[in-house]
């Protein structure tokens, strides 16, 4: 009885060793740093420092004094990363004599300070594998570090790396107006009122219809823009037009300049001091004229509505092709044969823009070519439209008047090379 009673005793001891003997923490993991939780304000790297001021961060380099603003959101992936990547495995002691062999006389530092607290890494040469790094840590005095081969990018990035080259502080959706000046001159002013755009300056351009478009895809591009690099210097660069922007929550407008230095342009965005290296496509895109920001289409009709057509080319001995349309597919009647770009051909007639302002005499070296005719399943007319080929235009140009009219348009004339392509005219 004394024996069982003294092995039952002994499993109890044996089973509180096991469950409830506190386990041993892993002290790479122990000693590592909430980074997420700490108030950090500097980071320091070995050329520049990132630093927070009034809750955003700059990007203060050795021997600049200005700041641009940084990238919140790389500074954000580059705590993520310091948070994730503890070191590997920890090697041992290791002397100041020893240094050198790991390539850590000369290091790659980052210190990061904390309202209470400072921590510092100092990263070396890659290992035999080169599947890590050598490194000293704050977190683990003296002792040598084997850590993520990233350290070396992380640790060793530039500034460049960390600008913010988004140039507005919002997006498109925030912009309620956009004034375009030149030489101290309007030459468009469009203001959004619920999704609508209108011209509301100069007076001369107020008769006409925004292109909403044009003015949505000008207001996208504006809030997205986005530079290539930030310089700090302009000298003799040539001012070639500014932006007024508008947007919600502020009476006063954002002033963008935009300058050209040599083959570059430049935008500085006011009262900031240094100026965003921006692509060529980017300057096209908001240097418009208000012609090309104006509803410049001709054709006027609901595509929806359409079932019937009748073009007529002029090489086709005066027969009309003729189509149909049923459950979405157009087909040539005679034939019944399957047209089927021929949707796609309809909405771009319905989006037909003039290249320049519209004529009232057809000039005596234009010829017609095609009369493109859309019907309703009722046989009501939605649109008739010629098209005049002219060698007085370049060659990708054409004639275009709707029946009725007696304005001549100069459009693309691709749309009609592919219909006549499409249905065999002209072959």
């Amino acid at each position: 009885m004394k024996r069982l009673l003294f092995l039952t005793v002994l499993l109890v001891f044996v089973w509180a060793g096991i469950f409830l003997w506190p386990e041993k923490k892993d002290d790479q993991k122990t000693n590592w740093p909430d980074f997420k939780k700490l108030n950090i304000v500097q980071i320091q790297f070995d050329q520049f420092e990132l630093t927070k001021d009034r809750g955003k961060w700059r990007v203060k380099e050795k021997g600049q004094h200005i700041q641009p603003y940084a990238d919140q959101e790389k500074i954000d992936a580059l705590i993520d990363f310091l948070q994730l990547n503890s070191p590997r495995r920890v090697l041992g002691v290791v002397s100041k004599e020893k240094l050198g062999e790991y390539g850590l006389d000369k290091p790659k530092k980052l210190v990061i300070s904390a309202s209470k607290k400072q921590w510092s890494v100092q990263i070396g040469d890659k290992n035999p594998a080169q599947d890590g790094v050598y490194a000293l840590c704050s977190s683990y005095p003296g002792k040598l570090l084997l850590m993520n081969v990233d350290y070396t990018d992380k640790v060793g990035a530039e500034s460049k790396a960390y600008y913010k080259l988004k140039l507005l502080p919002f997006d498109d959706e925030q912009i309620t107006r956009v004034r375009l000046l030149e030489k101290n001159s309007t030459r468009w002013d469009i203001t959004k009122k619920d999704g609508l755009f209108k011209f509301v300056a100069p007076e001369k351009i107020t008769e006409y219809k925004v292109s909403s478009s044009e003015a949505t895809s000008l207001f996208f591009d504006l809030g997205s823009l986005r530079g290539k690099e930030i310089v700090f210097q302009a000298d003799n660069a040539k001012p070639e037009f500014l932006l007024n922007i508008f947007y919600q929550g502020s009476k006063t407008p954002l002033i963008m300049r935009i300058f050209k230095r040599g083959e570059k342009y430049l935008a500085r965005v006011e009262p900031e001091k240094w100026y965003f290296v921006l692509d060529h496509s980017d300057v096209d895109n908001l240097d418009k004229s208000a012609f090309l920001l104006r509803d410049r289409t001709i054709a006027h009709f609901d595509t929806d509505r359409a079932r019937k057509m009748e073009i007529a080319g002029a090489d086709v001995s005066g027969k009309n092709i003729q189509l149909y349309q049923k459950d979405g597919v157009w087909k040539i009647n005679d034939s019944n044969r399957e047209v089927t770009g021929m949707g796609l051909y309809l909405w771009r007639l319905a989006d037909l823009r003039y290249e320049q302002e519209p004529g009232h005499i057809l000039p005596s070296t234009a010829v017609k070519k095609l009369t493109w005719t859309v019907k309703d399943k009722q046989d009501n007319e939605l649109i008739k439209i010629s098209f005049y080929e002219d060698t007085g235009l370049p060659a990708n140009r054409c004639w275009a008047c709707l029946a009725g009219e007696k304005k001549y348009y100069v459009v693309d004339s691709s749309l009609v090379n592919d219909v006549k392509k499409e249905l065999g005219i002209d072959k």
